[in-house]
């Protein structure tokens, strides 16, 4: 009996999607990873300060933009709407909102400048990145809903290696600095943002139909969403912008840098964690002493070498 359940638990379609998108988060982590030192190496404090600048400056746009999320709710309830008339309504949505934001960004651009050190000049860059970034969370959402983790997963994995090959030739061999770094992550969101268009209309999920009444549900679902992606992104980004302001872009460079390095050895100690609070807990219930002088001698052996990757960081 347990190997039959065990045998239809392996093969459930959830077990299977689980692993894609577990997988695909791995991958995508490791991008991250990969690609923090080499950025660390051809850019000075201050370009990576503006790189990290211009992170934020997304955080902030994207949220304006992407009224995507009604995509998967409606998409369950697609027998009693025209369903691909409503996806090209979210995609009209999504355009229209980039071109209020274009103007908001080009208004605002001194004040942008003022607060963040970023030059105005490449505001089109946050606005290409946030507007493909959109596009591509469209077609996820969908391919998620449709229980479809295989392009789900291939996409994002693409989108990621796009971004990290086109840093490494514009930062590294093209010596572009700053300014490739930003570019490799618009050029690759804004190409991934017209294939995710594509891969809809393929799909046959695209009619162009304007309906008001599709517009002003799209609105009343993701509209009260951006105040709670905004809390989400001052709890985590706002120092970055206090740095820069009060201490200088260089500083916030350096910051964002080491916040990333922080976040990697975090991540590291709570896999670690994880498995070693039950096993501690574990042979301390056992009152053995012989269990004990284990647990002090692993200590001894396992905390020089967390310390150890952090001296050994170049």
């Amino acid at each position: 009996m347990f190997r039959r359940l065990f045998s239809q638990f392996r093969n459930s379609s959830l077990v299977h999607a689980t692993g894609i998108y577990t997988f695909t988060g791995i991958i995508n982590g490791s991008v991250i990873f990969f690609l923090l030192p080499i950025l660390t190496r051809y850019l000075s404090p201050e370009e990576y300060g503006l790189v990290s600048m211009f992170r934020v400056l997304v955080s902030f746009a994207f949220p304006l933009i992407g009224f995507f999320q009604s995509v998967g709710r409606e998409y369950f309830d697609r027998e009693r709407l025209d369903f691909p008339a409503y996806v090209a309504n979210v995609l009209l949505t999504i355009f229209v909102n980039a071109g209020m934001v274009g103007i908001i960004l080009y208004l605002l651009s001194g004040s942008i400048y003022n607060l963040t050190s970023f030059p105005a000049v490449w505001l089109w860059a946050v606005l290409l990145f946030a507007l493909g970034k959109s596009l591509v969370q469209s077609v996820l959402v969908l391919w998620r809903v449709q229980v479809k983790p295989k392009p789900y997963g291939s996409f994002q994995i693409s989108q990621s290696l796009t971004a990290f090959v086109m840093a490494i030739v514009l930062v590294v061999a093209l010596k572009l600095g700053w300014k490739g770094a930003i570019k490799a992550d618009a050029f690759a969101m804004g190409l991934f943002g017209l294939l995710a268009i594509y891969f809809i209309h393929r799909a046959g999920l695209i009619r162009l139909s304007f309906n008001l009444s599709y517009i002003r549900d799209i609105f009343l679902f993701s509209a009260p969403l951006i105040l709670h992606s905004w809390g989400r992104t001052i709890v985590t980004m706002a120092d970055r912008v206090f740095i820069t302001k009060m201490v200088g872009i260089g500083d916030t460079g350096l910051y964002a840098a080491g916040y990333q390095v922080g976040m990697i050895i975090f991540l590291v100690t709570q896999s670690f964690n994880n498995a070693w609070v039950p096993y501690l807990f574990g042979r301390l219930k056992e009152d053995d002493e012989r269990s004990k002088l284990k647990i002090v001698r692993f200590t001894y052996t396992i905390f020089p070498v967390f310390l150890a990757r952090l001296w050994c960081w170049d």
